[in-house]
């Protein structure tokens, strides 16, 4: 039996969907913060350390957003399955189409969150179901859409203080 992408097309959509979402976050994060005369700019190596903290997961991501520009991606809407998709994703890239070592811990939730977005497995190999790529990029999409509207909030109000101070 080949890779389970070779059975399972619809796989492919994940990791790429969510590599989008994935650098829209973290651009719009360092746009968010990184502006002149903030001390993020000014290249302390602490905000070097920070920056690498934040990119290297989506946990990362979300506590730069919640610690540096106050929004908390528990406040989304569909969160739940948003991480489950990421969840997804990372059984497909670190897992090879199964749970990866890190992820059989938590295995009876992930199948429960996963069966939620029409995701299943069959013989141990994760299979997406008929509605699970409208699932993926609904959510994904609603995700980004949400993150898009709370930044620009954000940056708008930065600016205006900023104006007005």
């Amino acid at each position: 039996m080949g890779p389970p992408e070779v059975h399972n097309i619809q796989a492919f959509l994940v990791p790429m969907v969510l590599g989008v979402a994935e650098d829209f976050a973290k651009v719009r994060l360092f746009e968010s913060v990184e502006r002149p005369g903030t001390p993020a700019v000014n290249g302390a190596d602490s905000w070097v350390h920070a920056k690498a903290r934040a990119s290297a997961s989506w946990d990362g991501l979300y506590d730069g957003w919640r610690e540096w520009c106050d929004v908390d991606v528990s406040e989304f809407g569909n969160i739940e399955a948003f991480k489950a998709w990421v969840q997804v994703r990372n059984a497909l890239v670190h897992g090879a189409g199964k749970l990866s070592r890190r992820q059989q811990g938590n295995q009876r939730e992930l199948v429960e969150a996963f069966a939620e977005l029409d995701v299943s497995f069959q013989d141990q190999i994760l299979r997406l179901g008929d509605g699970a790529a409208e699932s993926l990029l609904s959510t994904v999409l609603g995700f980004v859409c949400w993150l898009d509207g709370r930044s620009w909030q954000f940056i708008d109000l930065r600016y205006e203080k900023a104006c007005v101070g």
